[in-house]
């Protein structure tokens, strides 16, 4: 490989150096203090760090005010990722859904900006709807992802909302206001809903799973036909069992629900960066 500077990405650097600083301490560091220790206006170095975050390459922990590298940087096998931990617990779970109401129930998560859905479970009866596993969709539309995107860091939401919003049917929502009261509407319910705005003639809802910090993690999602005007009544009739099934998905993640009521979830609480 070339050592010509003329060939080499600045930015790709700055944020090599930032990682590379932050690897470096094992019990965090700060902000003021990753500005302090590298050569990169400040500026630059708050978008690097916010942008880092997003990809999940660092974490910030809001109590030492310190950041870490993130779960692709974690080399202790022993310690599984919260990914492997929600794939390992919540299958059996997501069947049994999928039987009890005879649906197709997913399970997502985020990655980077874009939602994939990571386990599907099929009812062997009746019409369903068809998903693969390792499908991504956008942040902005889908109850899935409208779920993930309510309860994203506030600068994670803006870089959604900062962008270009794709239209997929007449239903999807495309201006910011609106979808911001939708997410709004979403962290007040504790579920999420798709009025066919990804797929004409699709509806969906989707209920949060939350780990021992009650950070939502996941969303545990069923997708079905909107029939005829029918869809409200489907999607009253089988709320109560998806919400059920990300309880107890989520009680074995450690978090402490009481009945069948989620406690206050928490949007994570990383500042933004300017």
């Amino acid at each position: 490989m070339s050592n010509d500077s003329s060939n080499l990405i600045p930015a790709i650097l700055r944020s090599a150096e930032i990682l590379e600083l932050i690897s470096r301490s094992d019990d965090g560091i700060q902000a003021t203090d990753i500005v302090k220790q590298v050569n990169i206006p400040p500026s630059t170095t708050y978008r690097i760090i916010k942008s880092l975050m997003a990809v999940h390459f660092i974490e910030y922990d809001s109590k030492s005010r310190n950041y870490f590298t993130g779960e692709l940087f974690q080399t202790n096998k022993e310690e599984p990722s919260a990914e492997a931990q929600i794939l390992t617990v919540a299958p059996p779970f997501v069947d049994n859904l999928a039987e009890k109401i005879s649906e197709t129930a997913k399970l997502s998560i985020r990655v980077g900006l874009e939602v994939e859905i990571k386990y599907v479970a099929s009812s062997g009866s009746g019409y369903r709807i068809a998903v693969d596993e390792g499908t991504r969709f956008p942040l902005h539309t889908g109850a899935a992802s409208k779920l993930l995107l309510s309860f994203l860091p506030t600068h994670v939401q803006e870089m959604v909302l900062s962008n270009h919003l794709e239209r997929y049917t007449k239903n999807t929502i495309t201006d910011v206001s609106a979808l911001r009261f939708t997410l709004e509407e979403i962290r007040r319910n504790n579920y999420s809903w798709d009025n066919q705005e990804y797929v004409d003639g699709i509806e969906a809802v989707a209920f949060p799973i939350i780990n021992h910090r009650h950070y939502v993690v996941a969303a545990l999602s069923v997708p079905f036909f909107a029939a005829h005007g029918s869809g409200s009544t489907k999607r009253t009739k089988i709320m109560p069992n998806i919400k059920r099934t990300a309880i107890q998905i989520s009680r074995v993640l450690g978090a402490s629900i009481a009945d069948n009521s989620y406690p206050i979830l928490k949007i994570d609480d990383t500042p933004t960066l300017i």
